[in-house]
């Protein structure tokens, strides 16, 4: 059925805690994928496992049709038994090399037993199944893959399980024939097998169905032709909800591996018009992939598959997937969606986080200065112990969200701000433990230490909350960048130059050491150095005098010049590219998520930022996006609740009886600002064959 859900592996009652449905990177990884090095060593030791038989020396190019069948009749019985270092046939070797002469004549001289051979190697299992209808779709051969399909139909059956045709591997085109013409961008092949008997609703060993392949490639056109072969086979249900082993849709899929194009493309699908108004229309798209919160608002428990919100936060160690879902983030649903519910959501948490984040940050603050300069005075035992309940009230939060999500996804499910914050809390917590146990066993030396790591974590705190701040999100984002990035750069490229000349330096010198040495090398980048730095230097070394004022000028204008290009190059990089932005809306989606994550039940109901429109296949009401967008002027009276099922008006004040009349586009522009919350009242119209199936809609401004 459409709907399907597979169940995850039977684990213990700890372990499904410990986890509960979180995986790395959220995206399956095959158990076994072959090596690029591995494939050109078997590759390379093919021609020598040809030598010791004349069945492998094919004839050449251009011999005519009899000479070939005389070939084939000499080497009858070679070419049936015959196996190379790969498994391969004499006859899989021809489809390899693109001979279709010589298969086809191979085909005749053997009325057709070479048809079901397939790649079997004990040694090698890299192309373990592939067969001749595989090796006919792949050199795109639509009139010999007909004619084998037609010869022998349970070839369509096969499967190319070997670990070249792995999902993460060059050539994961899936397993059967069918995915394979999917995969390989072949519409009429993928036609041509569903008519001669291939299922379009297998499964590959992961549970991906045409669809996912299709994804995974990126490949829109055949998308549209994989749900087109799906649909007549699955009546009413939609072949767009099945779901892989690891309970992902194909929408839910793009947004997991940030395939921006095919996501665009999936979401256009689901649009519907609801309403148009002059330039202005709105159009509604199901929330039932992209967000699962409306779900569990209704039913009160958490589903057991993800939504493109959970991908979209998830934590992920590719850039280029985090690119690809930032663009994903861009478009203007994903957009919408994320604005409303930061609105309904996110918004009022925040702010309540924040607040107690600041008043937390103040009594740290002030707990710290004053137990630096009066211990164990009457302020200092004050302030501690408001500290300390701060400290456990945050705590007991922590570990209530931590019991109900498990330990896993409560650390790594969201990633980004949000996964630092929860660790740097962690780290805070373990800080103020061991600074209580110091104190009171009178470390004191240890226990300012202990005290250094509260001030700063307690700070890195209120740094995650600005993170969520447009004032300073998008900058915190570019200084984030630039310590992954270029930092780690340039300390590689300096440590090389300060350690060599330290080094240099600390051999010409009589009585400094080499501590004093690499500190005196150090603070001329940092413009610390002293007249007396020079008098480390015996007479006779004056050569290397001339190389600490070489290493002066050297560190002080190139190297220091060179950070600073450095992170002038990523700021522009990212201003110039809009890239920051998008940063930011990816940050603050992650803030939201977790916020999400900590909502009870009874919290989660009152969060509501979509409407109820009915499904006409399900039939059951649904919760959607409503979405408002400019649409040009031609045709635009016509289409206005074309094939909607609902009937279209306008909401007015309600400090008005009396409805505004026409507008111009300008005016009625002006009027309809974002962000617009869509409510559906009762009507009743007595021309209507059925009065309530149908709904006026409102349209209110927020605020």
């Amino acid at each position: 059925v459409a709907d399907e859900r597979r169940s995850s592996p039977v684990q213990s009652p700890l372990a499904r805690w410990f986890w509960n449905g979180w995986k790395p990177d959220g995206f399956y990884r095959p158990l076994v994928v072959g090596s690029l090095g591995e494939v050109n060593r078997f590759v390379a030791e093919q021609p020598r496992s040809h030598e010791h038989s004349e069945a492998w020396s094919l004839p050449p190019l251009g011999t005519p049709k009899a000479m070939i069948m005389l070939w084939v009749e000499k080497h009858k019985e070679e070419l049936l038994c015959e196996r190379d270092s790969t498994g391969s046939t004499p006859f899989l070797y021809a489809l390899l090399l693109c001979r279709w002469d010589v298969a086809k004549c191979m085909m005749a001289g053997t009325q057709g037993r070479l048809l079901c051979q397939c790649y079997h190697s004990p040694h090698c299992d890299l192309f373990t199944g592939e067969s001749a209808l595989h090796l006919a779709i792949v050199g795109r051969n639509l009139n010999l893959a007909r004619r084998l399909v037609k010869a022998k139909p349970e070839l369509t059956r096969t499967r190319a399980v070997g670990t070249f045709f792995s999902i993460g591997e060059a050539c994961g085109f899936g397993e059967l024939p069918l995915f394979f013409a999917v995969c390989s961008g072949q519409p009429e092949m993928a036609r041509m097998l569903v008519q001669e008997g291939a299922n379009p609703l297998d499964r590959d060993s992961y549970g991906n169905t045409l669809l996912h392949l299709a994804v995974y490639h990126e490949l829109p056109e055949m998308y549209d032709v994989a749900r087109d072969l799906m649909r007549p086979l699955m009546g009413s249900q939609d072949p767009e909800q099945l779901v892989n082993e690891s309970l992902m849709t194909p929408l839910v899929l793009a947004a997991e591996l940030g395939k921006a194009e095919i996501f665009e493309h999936i979401l256009s699908f689901r649009l519907k018009l609801l309403w148009r108004f002059g330039p202005v229309r709105c159009d509604i798209y199901p929330l039932n992939d992209l967000d699962t919160f409306p779900e569990h608002a209704t039913t009160g428990q958490d589903p057991p598959y993800p939504c493109v919100l959970d991908r979209l936060s998830a934590s992920c160690h590719r850039e280029e997937v985090h690119e690809g879902r930032r663009k994903i983030l861009s478009t203007t649903v994903m957009r919408q969606l994320a604005h409303e519910k930061w609105q309904a959501v996110g918004k009022r948490r925040f702010w309540g986080g924040f607040v107690g984040v600041v008043s937390f940050v103040a009594v740290l603050t002030a707990a710290f200065i004053v137990h630096h300069l009066d211990r164990f005075s009457v302020a200092d035992f004050c302030l501690q112990a408001v500290l300390g309940v701060f400290v456990l009230v945050r705590l007991a939060l922590s570990i209530v969200h931590l019991v109900r999500q498990g330990p896993m996804p409560y650390l790594f499910s969201v990633g980004g701000s949000s996964k630092n914050r929860k660790i740097t809390e962690s780290v805070l917590f373990a800080a103020v433990v061991a600074s209580v146990i110091l104190q009171a066993l009178g470390i004191t030396d240890w226990e300012a230490i202990a005290n250094s790591f509260v001030i700063t974590f307690g700070y890195a705190q209120l740094l995650n909350f600005f993170l969520g701040l447009k004032l300073t999100g998008p900058f915190l984002c570019v200084i984030y960048e630039m310590l992954c990035g270029d930092i780690p750069r340039f300390v590689i490229i300096y440590v090389c130059f300060w350690f060599s000349w330290s080094l240099a330096l600390y051999g010409g010198t009589d009585s400094s050491t080499l501590q004093d040495t690499l500190l005196a090398t150090i603070g001329t980048f940092l413009g610390g150095v002293q007249p007396d730095e020079f008098e480390a230097f015996t007479p006779q070394w004056f050569g290397m005098l001339g190389l600490f004022l070489f290493w002066i000028i050297f560190s002080t204008l190139l190297l220091s010049n060179l950070i600073i290009a450095m992170m002038s190059s990523t700021f522009s990089a990212l201003t110039t590219s809009h890239q920051m932005e998008s940063r930011w809306l990816h940050e603050r989606l992650r803030i939201m998520m977790a916020i999400q994550g900590q909502l009870f039940a009874h919290e989660r109901t009152r969060c509501q930022y979509w409407v109820m429109q009915k499904d006409e296949i399900k039939g059951c009401d649904v919760a959607c996006l409503a979405v408002r967008s400019k649409a040009d002027r031609e045709g635009q009276g016509e289409e206005a609740s074309a094939n909607t099922g609902w009937e279209v008006g306008l909401g007015h004040d309600s400090d008005s009886d009396v409805e505004k009349g026409p507008q111009s586009s300008k005016e009625a522009e002006a009027e309809i600002q974002p962000p617009l919350h869509l409510q559906l009242y009762p009507f009743t119209n007595p021309l209507l064959p059925s009065p309530s199936d149908r709904c006026i809609t409102g349209c209110t401004t927020a605020g």
